[in-house]
């Protein structure tokens, strides 16, 4: 069993069982507004008239548990994969006092830590029993792949290390940012800090399928999303498909706005997709104009003037929906399969697109669990990840170049080049190569729905100068 240790819970269970911990962060200005930070937990203890920690009651409100519900942001085995009960909860002064092996979790939502402070002040009780092998110090940013796209970070993780005199085995930092370990090691190689830190790259959303509420050690889950996509596979042998493109875009993005206005203008691709984009929520009109106009350069191929034509009388402040009104709340739980159904290729426009992270949210992995190509516009080098992971990917049909382009104008063009290549197919065509893709589709679910990274990630955590118990 992995102890994972807090300063303090929040929440107790009917039974008097640990339930949500309280960050161990909380007195550092890092939490967003989606988590509970301290204003957080002021307001319901206001709202409902009670104190922290509080002891779940049998008579307490739907409302009062749900509230209670959001503190599971803190919890750190709630965000890892317990289906096999790997993981327990602890409090500090437990195990100093037991002196169980144990990990301490620091859950980030941003990079908020690194630059607002130089270092963090831990408890004497933890620093000594981390010393004495006794546990190790997770940095654990779970839904964003911002750690790594500022060197500092790795200076600073490097400093906190030295400052306590840990070595590298004691302090972890856990990172959707596929790139992570790759720029950590160029940086050491340059002699800007010592290694004394370990980057375990971790793809949160692959092993969390938000859409399906799926975990790779869940295997009743894994067996029925598996039946689903046999059901797509069936579906691509039966029906042609009714549009060439899909393009689910909902924040603004630079990426975004501008394949939007692909899809929407250029001549080759109008009428051939099903595309939302979300309205700017800064009230302001021309905002998808000024993100074009600062944001491409004017070398563009395809031309910029002629998206800043499309944008110049466009409302900025308002949705280009699809299936639903609301674009903006998160929908990483949301998966319109039968519009995957009915496109051909998924354009998968990803949260991040600068060289120095390679991330991959939900929406990388809708496509594969509906057994749909994708073109990924993203960071550069995504698709060379994914082939180091064991995905495959769609070079034999088109030309998968811009995955090297870190210039984001000349990777867009390349992927337009490719859209209007594909567009110029017909649906018998379209037909024709999905039946050619099966494998690659099948390998790819095959790949999403291993075990394989969680079980590293689960050893890892397990292991040590002393094995953890």
């Amino acid at each position: 069993m992995i102890n994972v240790v807090y300063n303090e819970m929040l929440v107790y269970d009917v039974d008097g069982r640990k339930l949500f911990p309280n960050s161990n962060l909380i007195n550092y200005d890092v939490h967003p507004w989606h988590t509970m930070g301290p204003s957080g937990i002021q307001v319901i203890s206001k709202k409902y008239n009670i104190d922290f920690p509080y002891t779940i009651k049998e008579t307490d409100s739907h409302e009062l548990i749900s509230d209670l519900n959001t503190f599971n942001c803190h919890d750190f085995i709630e965000l890892l994969d317990n289906n096999e009960n790997d993981f327990t909860t602890r409090l500090l002064d437990e195990v100093y006092e037991s002196k169980e092996h144990f990990i301490y979790p620091f859950v980030l939502y941003n990079n908020d830590l690194f630059s607002k402070y130089e270092t963090i002040e831990l408890p004497g009780k933890l620093v000594e029993l981390v010393k004495n092998k006794l546990g190790k110090i997770c940095f654990y940013q779970p839904t964003e792949g911002f750690y790594g796209q500022s060197w500092t970070d790795f200076i600073w993780m490097s400093n906190f290390s030295k400052r306590y005199n840990f070595d590298k085995e004691d302090v972890m930092v856990i990172t959707p940012n596929m790139k992570a370990n790759e720029q950590k090691y160029e940086l050491i190689e340059k002699e800007m800090f010592i290694d004394n830190f370990t980057i375990f790259e971790y793809s949160y959303f692959q092993h969390n399928l938000w859409f399906t509420t799926c975990r790779a050690l869940n295997k009743g889950c894994i067996s029925f999303l598996r039946k689903e996509f046999e059901k797509c596979l069936l579906i691509n042998k039966e029906n042609k498909k009714t549009h060439h493109f899909l393009s689910f875009n909902r924040i603004t993005k630079l990426h975004r706005v501008a394949i939007f206005a692909e899809l929407m203008t250029n001549k080759d691709l109008m009428g051939k997709s099903i595309v939302t984009l979300a309205g700017t929520e800064d009230g302001y009109i021309n905002r998808f104009y000024n993100m074009i106009d600062g944001g491409l350069a004017d070398s563009y191929k395809h031309s910029k003037e002629r998206l800043l034509k499309f944008y110049k009388n466009y409302d900025s402040r308002k949705s280009h929906t699809y299936d639903c009104d609301d674009l903006y709340n998160n929908k990483a739980s949301n998966l319109n399969v039968d519009a995957h159904k009915t496109t051909f290729v998924n354009i998968v426009t990803e949260s991040l697109i600068h060289f120095n992270s390679v991330f991959f949210s939900e929406k990388t992995f809708k496509p594969m669990a509906c057994a749909q190509p994708f073109i990924m516009l993203g960071n550069p080098h995504s698709i060379r990840k994914l082939k180091e992971y064991g995905f495959m990917t769609f070079d034999k049909w088109w030309d998968e170049s811009y995955d090297d382009e870190f210039d984001f104008a000349i990777r867009l063009e390349k992927i337009v080049d490719v859209l209007k290549e594909i567009s110029s197919w017909d649906m018998d065509k379209c037909y024709q190569v999905t039946q050619e893709m099966e494998e690659v589709f099948v390998n790819n679910f095959n790949v999403m729905v291993s075990d394989v990274e969680v079980r590293k990630l689960i050893n890892l955590l397990r292991s040590g100068p002393k094995k953890l118990i």
